[in-house]
């Protein structure tokens, strides 16, 4: 046997890792690393009034009673439900709005064009979100007293395949914005002078416009016609993959995801598929861990998904083909919580 008793232990040297504790080569070049994001934004309070404050907001506060019984009964799947703020006074708005605040999701539709014109929304929130909504609303609608004053709120399910009375002629951009609340978004839609014509919540995974409207126009295949083999890599393989994948799938069934930052890619391939796949109405950002940026195409169920680092270098390009990239939605879990936080703040403001 080996007798441990007398034998010396000796500590193992720790060498230093990462960037810049590699030798360089005889070229003189460095390991480098891509920067990972590296701030993630999570859930904080809104700053909240005394409710001696609010005591003259009422119908504020009869809204925020019925979004929070809308969260509750909420599954995702379920059409959208809507709550009009058209009808709130100033001072009722303001409660509202600023209880709410703005999360992570941007949205915005506009009219297709060429993609290196493609506008995202703003990368950081701003105070007052503008734009529209391209959610529509059954005509059937239920009225919700809103407390002391016995207010009406509209309460619809937002159906996307119905325009708003007279709103889907005049509309020339729709936004929405997530709230503080995952899966509550103020949806707004402007004519094409700017002028206000729908201010309403919804509550759903993704607001209505996005999951009914961004395809009505967008084509069933990719024109594969011409493409040359000698001037082009990998552009001719993803588009075929990309058409067997539309022509085989089935009742929007999984979710088709061609990672193109794995696949060597010639300026020639980025500029035949920026072409061959168009664009569609739809661009969202998502500010949750670095940023990623979202653009529909003009194929049918087809998005750009781009995700950034806090340096805004590109880290991963991928093409998803699904009904609305996960990215962009609010799960279940995230509405369950939007509904207790959302009860933490009314009995704060009681």
């Amino acid at each position: 046997m080996i007798d441990h008793s007398t034998q010396t232990i000796r500590p193992l040297p720790v060498g230093a890792i990462g960037p810049g504790t590699q030798s360089t080569g005889d070229d003189g070049a460095e390991l480098e690393y891509l920067a990972m994001p590296s701030a993630m934004q999570t859930y904080r309070p809104p700053p909240l009034p005394e409710p001696e404050e609010v005591a003259d907001c009422a119908a504020g506060l009869a809204l925020l009673g019925s979004l929070h019984l809308l969260l509750s009964g909420y599954r995702v799947g379920a059409m959208p439900q809507v709550i009009d703020l058209a009808g709130l006074e100033a001072r009722n708005r303001q409660l509202v709005l600023e209880t709410l605040g703005e999360g992570e999701v941007s949205i915005r539709s506009t009219g297709a064009g060429p993609r290196s014109e493609q506008s995202y929304p703003a990368t950081e929130p701003t105070a007052q979100p503008s734009g529209q909504s391209g959610s529509r609303e059954v005509a059937a609608s239920a009225s919700v007293e809103t407390g002391p004053r016995a207010e009406a709120v509209s309460l619809q399910a937002a159906d996307s395949n119905q325009p708003a009375a007279g709103s889907a002629q005049r509309a020339s951009e729709r936004t929405a914005q997530e709230t503080r609340l995952a899966g509550v978004w103020r949806v707004t839609e402007r004519d094409a002078e700017g002028t206000l014509q729908r201010d309403v919540l919804e509550v759903c995974s993704v607001p209505g416009f996005v999951r009914f409207a961004t395809f009505a126009k967008a084509s069933a295949c990719i024109d594969a016609d011409g493409l040359s083999a000698t001037e082009l890599m990998n552009a001719p393989g993803v588009i075929a993959e990309l058409n067997a994948a539309l022509t085989e799938r089935e009742d929007r069934g999984e979710p088709v995801i061609v990672n193109l930052t794995l696949l060597p890619q010639t300026e020639a391939d980025l500029a035949c598929l920026e072409e061959r796949l168009g664009l569609g109405p739809v661009s969202i950002l998502s500010r949750g861990y670095g940023n990623c940026r979202i653009t529909a195409t003009a194929i049918r169920d087809l998005w750009w998904v781009q995700y950034f680092n806090s340096d805004d270098r590109l880290i991963l390009n991928t093409l998803e083909l699904t009904e609305v990239p996960a990215a962009a939605l609010a799960a279940q879990e995230d509405i369950d919580d939007s509904a207790e936080r959302l009860d933490e703040i009314l009995q704060a403001l009681k």
